[in-house]
């Protein structure tokens, strides 16, 4: 009687010690599943963050110049007589280089470089 106890208690702790096998299993298999699943989606985002990027690419070939040529045109009706000449001569070198920007064919990264250097030509501007 008491061999057939413990027989069946130890029976009962190997099939819960395989439940616990079956369930660990189980948990391992559900994390792979997620995991497969998340990188098949991180390749879905990566392939519209490519599609994204491809059109930004070809939006930045239409240049925008039309700001830079509004801002040569204000720099050359600025009233030069009342600044500095040092300043003057920097706004005059950024205006030159702007235009000389715009007639090449320049990217937007050098239009907006040049917009920039002139807007700051034109802040540093001191009067006599």
């Amino acid at each position: 009687m008491k061999h057939k106890r413990r027989y069946r208690r130890y029976r009962n702790k190997k099939k819960k010690a395989y439940i616990l096998a079956a369930l660990i299993l189980c948990i391992v298999i559900a994390a792979v599943a997620v995991f497969a699943i998340s990188r098949m989606a991180g390749k879905e985002q990566t392939s519209k963050n490519q599609t994204e990027v491809k059109a930004l690419v070809i939006n930045a070939e239409k240049v925008d110049e039309s700001k830079l040529k509004d801002l040569i045109e204000s720099a050359g009706k600025i009233n030069q007589s009342v600044y500095t000449d040092e300043t003057v001569n920097t706004l005059n070198q950024a205006k030159e280089e702007a235009e000389g920007t715009i007639q090449g064919k320049p990217n937007q990264e050098e239009v907006e470089d040049s917009y920039l250097n002139l807007v700051n030509a034109i802040k540093s501007l001191q009067k006599k």
